[in-house]
């Protein structure tokens, strides 16, 4: 189970209760009000789900669910995104990330344009 850290919202004198709760990336935290999903025209309900961080739902949509693969991704900054099982250590030198997956976890090197 995650938790907000006490000792940054007490630097902050930041309440709990003023933080939402922690869930995992795969869980239903609601569904689309019937409203909106008739004006929409969809015929079933929607559930929604937390999601993620841009990079790791783009990795899952792309299938970089395994260590075979790697993904590419050129917009504004260009992303060389790796998927990983076991933590890593970079010393700084690229990023990790929890993935939106279960138990796994994506490492991505980054070029901003502006740098080249």
């Amino acid at each position: 189970m995650f938790e907000w850290s006490k000792e940054i919202l007490g630097k902050f004198d930041l309440p709990e209760e003023l933080c939402p709760k922690l869930v995992e990336s795969a869980d239903k935290i609601g569904m689309l009000k019937t409203e909106l999903t008739e004006e929409l025209g969809f015929k079933n309900t929607i559930n929604i789900y937390a999601g993620g961080a841009d990079n790791a739902c783009a990795a899952l949509g792309a299938g970089i669910v395994s260590m075979e693969m790697e993904m590419v991704s050129i917009g504004t900054s260009g992303v060389f995104l790796s998927y990983e099982e076991a933590g890593k250590e970079y010393g700084g030198d690229l990023h990790y990330f929890t993935h939106v997956l279960p138990d796994a976890f994506y490492s991505i090197g980054e070029i901003c344009w502006k740098n080249i």
